[in-house]
């Protein structure tokens, strides 16, 4: 079927036109049908309708909607994902059941259920009772064994979406009043399934169908995001999830699906591809200190504390949102941060720089005249009072974080075109790097808050990690970023009004330097001799320390 546009209406709802019913005098015409006002649900809607109107071309010679099909469509423009079928006065319970069963067949795109579930199981146990009484007869008079199966109603599509509202439930964090992230990764894995892997009858699912579903991903299909065929990493991941909804449809009722036999069978390992043995053999990306020396010159206060935890506490980006009052201690000669890294569960400490100590206080003092009902124990707050750590209304974490690191890159790529565009989480990556040349596999394991901290996984179990050992990488550490920590010496400065990028001030004042006029550095610049002087004017005024609302996203 042709894929239709989706166009709201002068009354504000969205309508699409799908197959074909017959008027009043006999002609064909094509019905609306209603699909709500969010646009994302009118695209999940108008795709049930379409598999709604497939099964009626494929049982039909003559394909129209009747009054049945038509309700059932408009239910589905709704939003409601089942059908309820009451029993009719004239029905017995074997017939009541009977009827179900051949409506889950002949459209097995819709979920069809009983509206008296009582009602239902008597008739499935006097249908399953009189096909094994007929069976026994044939097998008596003619020697013939007929095995007798359940039918599986509803199809794959649906089944994941009611995989979804299980996985919504079970993941449900009370605390935090979402779904924890562990559920909403399964959630995207489970969305993006749908998109790789095409909708089919549960009927048709045997062992053929399963083997297939595992194959399309085995094969690393292309990504609708980048155009490439997906990582291996990405594929096994799906393949795991994939292989836990299976298991889930098989130990429930509502689509009465088993796992085919002989399902272990089916191979389950992606297929490497050439560029996967170039990839696991490169070396990752780490910041070298000059990178980090030119991160820090063009952010302002929250940037170098989130720069600074990354590399002082090789922190990514959900570590650093976490980070509560009571896992930071300042007092004292030895200021250090002691928590446990939630995904591992796993405690580690980390001995603080200098700049880790003074932007930590900044930020502390900072959140005082921020802090509201929701601010709760985090360290790092937006202008509002939120923490940098929550959820959104769908359930995602915020990205203030990535966001704010994305526009610095931008600052600095306007003057350093080939300035690396990586993550934020580079700068646990190079942190770990660091600590490990220092100190050493194990040091950088116990640095990076890993669950082994080394090939024997029992260790841990016996001994307590080298502490000491660490505090000292972290202090010889330090020591080497010093380049970093001179170009800001004092880091909970905000940067000065910039008329230009930071890149064309400072070429402004080494021209200034040799001694050009206003006008020279105007044209070598490229700049209006206006903007030289208010940036010479600048340059000569003092720093003030203030809030770092600048440097804030937003």
């Amino acid at each position: 079927m042709r894929k239709k546009s989706l166009n709201f209406g002068k009354d504000g709802q969205i309508w699409i036109n799908v197959g074909w019913k017959l008027t009043k005098n006999g002609k064909r015409s094509q019905p609306k049908f209603c699909l709500g006002e969010s646009l994302k649900d009118a695209e999940r809607r108008n795709a049930r309708i379409e598999q709604l109107w497939e099964d009626i071309e494929r049982v039909e010679s003559d394909p129209l909607w009747d009054d049945f099909t038509t309700e059932i469509a408009k239910s589905l423009g709704k939003g409601e994902l089942q059908h309820v079928v009451e029993q009719l006065p004239t029905e017995d319970h074997g017939d009541y059941a009977n009827r179900i069963n051949r409506l889950a067949l002949r459209y097995p795109s819709v979920k069809f259920v009983p509206g008296d579930q009582n009602e239902y199981d008597d008739g499935q146990d006097h249908l399953v009772t009189f096909a094994e009484d007929t069976l026994e007869s044939l097998k008596e008079q003619f020697g013939l064994t007929v095995k007798i199966g359940v039918v599986s109603s509803g199809t794959l599509h649906q089944a994941m979406d009611c995989f979804i509202e299980w996985i919504k439930k079970d993941y449900f964090d009370v605390e935090e009043g979402h779904v924890n992230d562990n559920g909403m990764t399964k959630i995207k894995q489970v969305v993006a399934l749908k998109e790789y892997l095409s909708d089919i009858p549960l009927s048709d699912l045997g062992y053929q169908a399963v083997d297939e579903l595992f194959s399309t991903l085995r094969q690393r299909p292309v990504s609708k995001r980048t155009g490439s065929p997906l990582k291996a990493k990405t594929c096994k991941n799906y393949i795991g999830e994939l292989k836990r909804f299976l298991e889930w449809l098989d130990s429930g009722d509502e689509f009465a699906w088993q796992l085919p036999a002989k399902f272990n069978r089916i191979k389950r390992q992606p297929n490497e591809l050439e560029s996967d043995i170039d990839a696991e053999a490169a070396d990752i990306f780490t910041f070298t200190v000059e990178h980090c020396r030119t991160l820090y010159r063009y952010a302002g206060p929250f940037d170098r504390l989130c720069i600074i935890l990354g590399l002082n506490c090789a922190y990514g980006v959900d570590q650093t949102a976490r980070l509560k009052l009571s896992e930071v201690m300042l007092e004292g000669d030895k200021p250090q941060i002691g928590r446990v890294r939630r995904k591992k569960k796993v405690f580690g400490q980390h001995r603080l720089w200098k700049h880790s100590v003074i932007l930590l206080n900044w930020a502390i003092e900072r959140r005082e005249s921020l802090k509201n009902e929701t601010s709760m124990d985090f360290v790092l707050l937006k202008q509002s009072g939120v923490p940098y750590w929550r959820k959104t209304n769908g359930g995602n974490r915020a990205r203030d974080i990535p966001n704010s690191w994305d526009r610095l890159k931008a600052r600095i790529i306007e003057d350093h075109a080939d300035f690396p565009a990586v993550g934020f989480n580079t700068l646990r990556d190079t942190s770990v790097h660091e600590i490990r040349k220092i100190g050493g596999a194990e040091i950088a394991r116990v640095h990076a808050t890993h669950k082994h901290h080394s090939s024997d996984k029992n260790l841990r179990r016996y001994s307590n990690a080298p502490w000491e050992k660490v505090f000292e990488a972290q202090e010889r550490m330090e020591q080497l970023f010093a380049p970093m920590f001179e170009a800001v010496p004092d880091p909970t400065v905000v940067p000065k009004q910039a008329y230009v990028s930071l890149g064309k001030r400072d070429r402004m004042l080494e021209l200034r330097e040799h001694g050009l006029s206003v006008r020279e550095v105007a044209k070598q610049i490229g700049v209006h001799p206006m903007t030289v002087y208010r940036t010479f004017e600048s340059h000569e005024q003092p720093f003030n320390k203030v809030t770092g609302i600048h440097s804030e996203p937003e």
